[in-house]
């Protein structure tokens, strides 16, 4: 009874999951869907096919509901017709579902460069996986034959990668994983398990005695095409970080695993369009990354890191005395922005100087992170003039471009006008970047002296007290 049952699975398998070939809004390009009755544990593929192109198109597919995508897997094959050899590029993304059943998926697009496909409305057909799934195929179940299948070689590597071997202490280094494959490579491959195999390469690479910046790469997608040796490679990130050395301890990466599937194809493609699923491992090189230390530092400069440089920005064209205004402090460059903070910046008898607010943020710019910390001051003036900014607002670091400590020191110079404040009856008090009750004051009407009130008294105390005192001890005032 179970024979029969098994039986009748795969006559419904191999009728309907026949693929299904959509054409393009270019004769040119394909959209090739594959089996639309799948088990569960198998992909649902989806496959654009660009014709006569030498240059990998650049896909974009989409999530659709009721699967998970996968791995997404580029190649290249060539078809002879009339003794003219055409070169076709092939990129295909698997979707595993999420659970059994009939999925009906409305038509959903693809970008294929700067094109838009349609792939038409699509039923899927998931069935439950089978406990004793015969190891042979449904040719072998019919008559006893089998396909042939053929290996093809691949041209394809897995790397860890950094972009300095001796970096400073505290100056970063980008440690890449990826994956690449040749544009030239006619295997058919793909991702699975990324999640759980980079969580055991991560637990074998990951530095120690560094501060980590994660890109967080989310999806396993070409990143760039890079030039090894004159061929042509895609590159597929895997994981990516920034790490920035907390002293000068070697920094050990040993030679790890990666897992990709790769595909047998039947050895006649006009007979079956059948593969054969297989496992290959590729093993990264080891390295050494050997921070070194910084220079002697004998001017006690703050060992900040990086190639900095700094743009000011002031709020107000007019500055008034008694007003704030807002004087921002803002370093870009690459380096780790985290750690740079600025020594208290205290007020005196010219400036009411109020903690600063910090912001950061990061672009990417020539294939580069260039990051932006700011530093936003409110600072109140209490004396009319010029004032220069530069002994109040810097910072110093080490410049691993020079290998030499710089600073960046304000260059912002200043013109305030009005009135000097500094024997207000009331402590100054940022409100809204206006003074508490400023606005009740006349400045057509004379001040009332209290200091000069003050000292008068203090003189006719003192004269009282003199007369007081002679006319007790005076001889007259004695019988």
């Amino acid at each position: 009874m179970k024979l029969i049952k098994n039986f009748i699975f795969y006559i419904i398998f191999f009728t309907i999951g026949c693929p299904i070939i959509l054409n393009g809004q270019d004769q040119k390009l394909i959209v090739e869907i594959g089996e639309t009755s799948i088990v569960l544990n198998k992909p649902f593929i989806v496959s654009i096919i660009l014709k006569n192109e030498e240059e990998r198109p650049n896909c974009k597919f989409p999530e659709i509901p009721g699967f998970k995508k996968r791995g997404i897997v580029s190649s290249s094959f060539t078809n002879t017709t009339g003794g003219k050899t055409i070169e076709n590029q092939k990129v295909s993304q698997e979707y595993y579902a999420n659970k059994a059943g009939v999925i009906n998926l409305s038509s959903f697009n693809i970008q294929v460069n700067d094109q838009f496909v349609s792939t038409g409305s699509i039923n899927v057909t998931v069935f439950p996986t089978l406990e004793d799934e015969p190891e042979q195929n449904f040719k072998d179940f019919i008559d006893g034959s089998a396909y042939e299948f053929v290996d093809v070689k691949d041209d394809a590597f897995f790397a860890i990668t950094t972009s300095k071997l001796k970096p400073y202490v505290g100056e970063g280094f980008l440690l890449t994983a990826a994956f690449y494959i040749a544009q030239s490579n006619k295997a058919e491959m793909a991702f699975f398990n990324e999640n759980v195999q980079l969580d055991m390469i991560l637990k074998q690479i990951r530095p120690k005695n560094c501060w980590e910046e994660n890109a967080n790469i989310s999806e396993i997608k070409i990143n760039k095409l890079i030039k090894i040796d004159k061929k042509s490679y895609n590159q597929y990130k895997i994981f990516q970080a920034n790490y920035y050395p907390l002293n000068n301890q070697p920094i050990v990466i040993p030679s790890v695993s990666w897992q990709m599937v790769k595909y047998k194809i039947a050895k006649d493609r006009e007979v079956s369009n059948k593969k054969e699923e297989s496992r290959k491992t590729y093993m990264s090189k080891p390295m050494v990354i050997r921070p070194q230390n910084l220079p002697q530092n004998s001017k006690n400069i703050s060992d900040f890191v990086g190639d900095f440089q700094l743009q000011e920005k002031i709020s107000n064209d007019k500055i008034q005395t008694g007003k704030s205004f807002k004087y921002q402090f803002i370093i870009k460059g690459i380096g780790n922005m985290d750690v740079i903070r600025f020594a208290q910046v205290a007020s005196d008898s010219l400036f009411e100087i109020y903690e600063p607010t910090v912001s950061q943020s990061s672009s990417v710019s020539f294939g580069k992170l260039i990051k932006e910390k700011s530093f936003s001051f409110d600072i109140v003036p209490k004396f009319a003039g010029k004032f220069s900014l530069k002994d109040r607002f810097f910072i110093s670091y080490f410049n691993v471009v020079s290998k030499s400590y710089e600073e960046l020191r304000a260059k912002s110079e200043i013109e305030v006008v009005g009135k000097a404040i500094n024997d207000a009856p009331e402590p100054i008090a940022l409100n809204d970047d206006l003074y508490a009750g400023i606005e009740k004051l006349k400045s057509g009407e004379t001040d009332f002296d209290y200091r000069g009130l003050l000292n008068f008294g203090s003189n006719i105390m003192v004269i009282l007290m003199l007369i007081s005192m002679i006319y007790i001890v005076w001889p007259f005032n004695k019988k």
